[in-house]
């Protein structure tokens, strides 16, 4: 009995060094050369990437017309159109990098399209995502501030007689109510909050209290072609319409230019409840009793008022990325300026296509070029 314990106790020894000599044989590389090796690998595929890029047209290039426009939201005849119309310098530099104004702009649309990851448009045209990230933040910001004028109020292209027109084009808009527009009223205004996400500090200055979210606030004007005319911003999402008007100095806008081509009468400007009515900025009769006139005068007027609510959902219709929270990141993201540029290409797209707005009331928006003349070289 002894002797075969002898046996086995010898047999489990050579196994022992038989599984360690294997194990030695099989020795696992340290992290830090996995890490090197993993690093390089990826380099190298990068490398391949872009020598692949440079042998072929991007694909945008190759898009049927239908899958171009809801890429980019404007036919691909336009597009040439509107980056003569905007003005873009011919490069944009980008690192060491000079993109084309072309590509520039179609990086915007189609990151303002819809939500997507800057990774799912590499291959769509050809640039990393780095690069793609960067043109974009210098695209919004030199649209927001060569268009400043245009955005807040283009007083070149809106003279007291196109104001006129508008005013009259509502009076006229039998088919709406019975004897059009009670009131000679150029435009109409309003606020909106784009909701944004909840910022790691100072949340409670953003945080809408009324809608339960944390939001930044614009105020627009709309008139009666669907265009928007005016629009301020951004500002707190806890501050009210009153405010961002006054902050706006949109009042004295109204004072000075929303008037009669001869000077001699006002051209009023119409706002819901939250306004409260001063000069040519009229609001709905508040009552507790109203008469059965000021009723009618507060019915009809609706009819009307909602062209500001149809331009609010015709930006985000158009641009749904401005409508996704959770990629508006205060801080760390043009969260303003992304929206402003947002209501301009949306108006160009007015401008060349027409608008729900426009349709209904038959009133046609302006020219591109007559929209866009307002321009200052943010150089």
């Amino acid at each position: 009995m002894d002797g075969d314990r002898d046996d086995d106790a010898v047999v489990c020894c050579l196994c022992v060094v038989a599984a360690a000599a294997v194990l030695n044989s099989l020795a696992v590389p340290d992290a830090g050369a996995l890490a090197v090796a993993l690093r390089r690998r990826q380099w190298e595929q990068r490398v391949e990437r872009r020598n692949m890029w440079t042998l072929r047209p991007p694909p945008y290039t190759l898009l049927p017309d239908c899958m171009f426009v809801q890429f980019f939201r404007f036919e691909r005849f336009d597009i040439d159109r509107l980056l003569a119309a905007l003005r873009l310098p011919d490069f944009v530099s980008s690192g060491r990098r000079h993109v084309p104004a072309l590509r520039c702009l179609l990086i915007v649309l189609r990151r303002l399209a819809y939500p997507c990851r800057w990774c799912e448009l590499e291959d769509l045209f050809h640039m990393d995502t780095p690069a793609m990230s960067s043109v974009y933040n210098l695209v919004l910001s030199w649209l927001s501030r060569a268009f400043a004028t245009t955005l807040l109020f283009d007083h070149a292209r809106l003279t007291p007689a196109a104001l006129e027109r508008l005013a009259t084009a509502a009076q006229a808009a039998t088919w709406i109510t019975p004897g059009g527009c009670p009131l000679p009223v150029a435009g109409f205004i309003d606020g909106t909050e784009r909701a944004t996400c909840r910022p790691g500090v100072h949340q409670e200055l953003v945080y809408n209290g009324h809608k339960h979210f944390h939001a930044f606030g614009f105020q627009s004007v709309v008139s009666i072609d669907g265009m928007t005319i005016s629009i301020a911003g951004p500002y707190p999402g806890s501050r009210h319409d009153q405010y961002m008007l006054r902050e706006s100095g949109m009042m004295d806008v109204f004072r000075q230019c929303f008037v009669t081509a001869d000077g001699g009468h006002p051209l009023f400007v119409y706002g819901d409840k939250g306004y409260m009515a001063a000069y040519n900025l009229l609001t709905p009769h508040k009552a507790a009793a109203l008469t059965p006139a000021q009723q009618s005068f507060n019915v009809h007027m609706c009819s009307y008022r909602i062209c500001v609510e149809w331009s609010f959902a015709h930006t985000v219709s158009l641009f749904a990325f401005l409508d996704f929270r959770k990629q508006q990141k205060i801080r760390l993201q043009q969260v303003g300026a992304a929206y402003l540029v947002g209501v301009l290409l949306a108006n160009c797209h007015s401008c060349l296509y027409g608008n729900e707005t426009s349709d209904v009331f038959r009133c046609a928006p302006p020219e591109l070029e007559a929209y866009l003349q307002s321009f200052v070289n943010p150089a």
